[in-house]
């Protein structure tokens, strides 16, 4: 009995930021609820986040629409969001626990918190996202990786992929998202962040997992990108490598970013060249020096 209450605490105790959706989707309070039902309808989500000027104010459900809209045949179109939504949004901060979630979420009678930090939007959770985080964990515990580290201190190991990302149309970057979406399901690592690798010229509305850009093309980047994964409380780095994808001949840029990383580096290769050029080998060889 005592093993499982300490399991359940272990649960209970993680933080919020674990198991939330990053970059909910949100709407204007001044938008229709003709496009709120566009958005739960294409997107398949049960609720939207109301913002007045880029501060989230409400939330607007499933259940909002159903019972203040559509059974008193209000329209669509001239409905407003601020007629309809839940008000106030109500909101706890990342850093806290799962527990302090389900309280709140108890004590207002309600099954959608909005996370924040520092007062800012970053994320939703659910009653049915802390459901999976128990299920998963459970699934998870006779895994030696897990069951021989505390789970506080999984909890607290961070990744930033370097990696091209979406919305940039890339396979490796279609890649990426799906591995930062499967690792975030475990719910056995803090938050994912991504190190993203635009083109010459590119510019892309990232979602907020997206902490630092690297210009392909300039060298100095590189160095700075290094910098700030230094100075930042990420633990591992994950490189996705692809012939291509960094600058300079071969890709030698991306050495510049690896030489001056003081923590631990694990590359994923997409291509391994059987009889690679000098230059392309010279790369790799690089690379592998500093994973």
């Amino acid at each position: 009995m005592g093993e499982v209450s300490s399991y359940l605490g272990d649960i209970l105790s993680l933080t919020v930021q674990s198991n939330m959706r990053t970059t909910p989707p949100t709407v204007s309070v001044l938008d229709s609820v003709a496009t709120v039902m566009d958005m739960m309808v294409e997107e398949d989500i049960g609720a939207v986040v109301a913002v007045d000027e880029d501060r989230p104010v409400g939330i607007i459900t499933e259940k909002d629409v159903l019972e203040r809209v559509v059974k008193p045949q209000r329209d669509f179109e001239f409905t407003l969001v601020k007629d309809v939504m839940s008000k106030p949004l109500i909101a706890i901060e990342a850093e806290r626990s799962i527990r302090e979630a389900l309280e709140l979420m108890r004590d207002h009678n309600i099954r959608r918190l909005a996370v924040t930090r520092d007062g800012a939007l970053i994320g939703l959770t659910t009653e049915r996202r802390l459901l999976e985080v128990a299920h998963r964990r459970y699934m998870m515990r006779n895994y030696e990786t897990v069951r021989g580290v505390p789970s506080d201190d999984l909890i607290k190991k961070r990744v930033t992929f370097v990696s091209t990302y979406p919305p940039r149309e890339c396979g490796i970057a279609t890649y990426t998202k799906n591995l930062v979406d499967a690792i975030s399901r475990l719910y056995v690592l803090g938050p994912s962040v991504v190190t993203s690798i635009n083109d010459k010229g590119g510019y892309y509305n990232y979602p907020s997992e997206v902490k630092f850009q690297i210009n392909r093309e300039q060298v100095e980047s590189y160095v700075e990108a290094a910098e700030h994964v230094n100075d930042s409380d990420v633990d591992i780095i994950n490189l996705q490598h692809e012939f291509g994808l960094f600058g300079g001949v071969w890709g030698e840029h991306v050495l510049a970013f690896l030489e001056r990383l003081e923590k631990p580096v694990i590359t994923t290769l997409h291509t391994v060249l059987l009889e690679p050029v000098p230059d392309a080998r010279r790369v790799l060889e690089g690379i592998l020096q500093y994973s």
